[in-house]
């Protein structure tokens, strides 16, 4: 994560974007131009591109994604929802 936010830096982004581009680990040139605010005046389309590999490359955050995802539907499962909205647990 440091690593981004030292290769984002020449790009004058905010820090709530920075934090976003993080976050949602962008897989496309579009990504970033809906996080990044007024990004068809502030980044060339190479810069958008340039955001995606670094995003990609020095954070761990799409490996985090899937493997968070993973255990939260593998313990929805052992779960039961109620008509009133309680959850009971599976026997």
């Amino acid at each position: 994560m440091f690593t981004f936010i030292l290769c984002a830096q020449p790009f004058n982004l905010s820090r709530a974007e920075v934090l976003n581009l993080i976050n949602l680990c962008p897989s496309s040139p579009v990504e970033v131009f809906l996080v990044v605010d007024n990004c068809d005046q502030r980044l060339t389309d190479e810069q958008a591109r340039a955001l995606v590999t670094y995003t990609h490359t020095t954070t761990d955050r799409h490996t985090h994604t899937h493997t968070h995802t993973h255990t939260k539907h593998t313990k929805l499962t052992s779960r039961w929802l109620t008509n009133d909205g309680r959850t009971l647990d599976s026997a």
